[in-house]
């Protein structure tokens, strides 16, 4: 597969595994029409792997941006796969830590507004608009 971009770029080392991390592997590709098939079929190609017996701490998926990474957990949840995201920028698009975020920056700076109206429309609070 990467034969063709590496005959392109003759100066650029292949990436190999570090001594020792050598291991068999399984990569999966799809190109389907809309983004909203791939993300069920990714999350169907996980849930089977775990149901056949892979275990999930042995299944990583690779996103190019970080604004995929809860649509990808929420498909993989809804399907009782375990899910653990790596890199923070993923976690600030869950709403239990971007509520936790929004009291970090009241309790440091309780002019801050956005993060104040987010806990007081929340499901804390459920102080409405009108309010």
């Amino acid at each position: 597969l990467a034969a063709p971009l590496r005959a392109m770029h003759a100066g650029v080392a292949a990436l190999r595994p570090a001594p020792g991390a050598e291991r068999d592997g399984l990569v999966r590709c799809a190109l389907l029409p809309t983004h909203a098939e791939e993300i069920a079929w990714l999350a169907d190609s996980v849930a089977h792997l775990v149901r056949t017996g892979k275990a999930p701490g042995e299944i990583a998926v690779l996103c190019r941006t970080a604004s995929d990474f809860a649509e990808i957990q929420g498909a993989l949840v809804a399907r009782d796969v375990p899910v653990e995201v790596v890199g923070l920028s993923g976690l600030l698009h869950l709403p239990e830590v971007a509520d936790l975020v929004a009291v970090c920056e009241v309790l440091q700076d309780p002019g801050a507004n956005a993060s104040l109206v987010r806990l007081l429309t929340g499901p804390r609070w459920r102080i409405g608009a009108r309010d």
